[in-house]
C-alpha cells in the first residue's frame, strides 16, 4: 500500500493543477478498489458466494495459469484478487475532431500521452465529455469492463468482470496480462491492437486446452470470433471511407454533408448486417469521429500480428520476445512489418 501512495503521490510532480486533481482522484478509488479487495482463493471459501461467481472466480484462476505458463504473460500479480462488494464502473471519455480523424490527448507521467481519460465516478466523465463538446469535438463516453495499471498495481477482479460470457471474460483477462506484459509509451494503437490479438488468440487456445478442438464452447467462442470480424470489417470500412472525405479537397460544408450521409447509409447497412449475423444492435447517435478512432485504436492492423505469429511457430513465448524486440520508433507497426519483410526475404 506505501508504494501505491508513492507512485500516485510521486506522478504529482509532473502534473498541472487539473489533472493533479484528476490523478489524486482517481488514485483515491483506485486504493479503496485495492483496499477492499482479497484473494480469490478466500472468495471462494465464502459459503454464500453465488454459483454463478463462484464458477466465474475459478474460471479466471484457470485463465492465469494457462497464461502465465503456454501463453508467456506476466500473471503473477494481476488478477490473484477479488472485491466483490465494489459496485462503481469505469467510464471512458475520448474525443476528435469532427471533421478529421485526429484525438484529444492527456499526458500522465510513465504511460505518456493517450487518447481517453478514464473516470470511476460517471458525473465526472459527463463533466469532462461536455467540457470537449464546447470545444467543437466529437465525442464518445462508454463503460469499460476491465483496465490495466500495466503491472504497477495488483489488478483485481470486480462484480462486472463476473457477469460476462465466459468467451468475453476469458479474452478480457488475457488482454489485461497482455498490457501487464509489454506496453509501449505513446503508442495506443499498437498496444491495444496487440493486446486484442494476444487476447482472441490465446482465448481459442485456452477453450481447446480446456475442453478439445471440437469441443461446443470452442465452437462457440470461434462464432463469437467470426462475428467480431464482420463488426470490425464493417466498421474498418466506414472509417475509411469517411477518412477520404475529410483528406479530400473539398469544402467543409460538403465534407459535412457526405459525413452525415455515410454514416446514415452506414446505420441501414449495418442493421441488416446485424440480423444476418445476429449481432446486439447498437445505439447509432454515438456513432461519430470518437467512436469510430476509439474502434480504430483496438482494430488498427493486426494481420502484422498473425504474420508474426505463424513466424514465430504459433509459440507464445516466441512471438512475445520477437513483437518486444522489433516494435520501436515513431510507428512500431511500421518497423515490426518492416522486420517480418527483411526476415522473408532472407528465406
Amino acid at each position: 500500500m506505501k508504494k501505491i501512495l508513492f507512485l500516485i503521490l510521486g506522478s504529482l510532480l509532473f502534473l498541472s493543477g487539473c489533472s493533479t486533481f484528476y490523478v489524486l482522484k482517481q488514485g483515491a478509488y483506485q486504493l479503496q478498489l485495492l483496499a477492499g479487495s482479497e484473494a480469490i482463493e478466500k472468495a471462494l471459501r465464502v459459503p454464500n458466494l453465488d454459483r454463478v461467481s463462484r464458477k466465474k472466480l475459478m474460471l479466471i484462476q484457470e485463465v492465469r495459469e494457462y497464461s502465465q505458463t503456454t501463453l508467456k504473460l506476466k500473471a503473477d500479480k494481476n488478477y490473484r484478487n477479488v472485491n466483490l462488494s465494489w459496485d462503481k464502473t469505469i467510464n471512458n471519455v475520448s474525443a476528435s475532431d469532427k471533421l478529421a480523424f485526429k484525438p484529444y490527448t492527456w499526458w500522465f507521467p510513465v504511460i505518456g500521452a493517450v487518447p481517453y481519460k478514464g473516470y470511476f465516478d460517471e458525473q465526472d466523465a459527463i463533466v469532462e465529455e461536455e467540457r470537449l463538446k464546447k470545444l467543437g469535438l466529437d465525442t464518445i463516453r462508454r463503460k469499460v469492463g476491465a483496465y490495466s495499471t500495466l503491472g504497477f498495481f495488483e489488478d483485481p477482479v470486480w462484480p462486472n468482470m463476473l457477469r460476462l460470457s465466459d468467451e468475453s471474460l476469458v479474452e478480457l483477462i488475457i488482454h489485461e496480462l497482455t498490457h501487464a506484459t509489454l506496453y509501449i509509451p505513446n503508442q495506443t494503437p499498437f498496444n491495444e491492437t496487440f493486446a486484442n490479438f494476444v487476447g482472441q488468440t490465446g482465448a481459442r487456445y485456452f477453450f481447446a486446452h480446456k475442453y478439445g478442438p471440437d469441443s461446443p464452447q470452442l465452437r462457440k467462442v470461434e462464432k463469437y470470433q467470426r462475428q467480431t470480424k464482420i463488426y470490425n470489417d464493417f466498421f474498418s470500412q466506414l472509417f475509411d471511407k469517411l477518412e477520404q472525405i475529410y483528406r479530400s479537397e473539398m469544402l467543409v460544408d460538403v465534407k459535412i454533408d457526405l459525413k452525415i450521409n455515410a454514416l446514415k447509409s452506414a446505420e441501414t447497412d449495418y442493421q441488416k448486417l446485424a440480423l444476418e449475423n445476429e449481432f446486439k444492435n447498437i445505439d447509432w447517435s454515438d456513432v461519430n469521429n470518437a467512436y469510430l478512432l476509439s474502434f480504430k485504436r483496438y482494430n488498427h492492423d493486426d494481420k502484422v500480428f498473425e504474420d508474426l505469429f505463424q513466424k514465430s511457430q504459433e509459440n507464445f513465448g516466441k512471438f512475445l520476445r520477437e513483437v518486444a524486440l522489433n516494435s520501436h520508433g515513431a510507428d512500431p507497426f511500421l518497423t515490426l512489418r518492416a522486420y517480418l519483410d527483411h526476415s522473408q526475404g532472407n528465406k
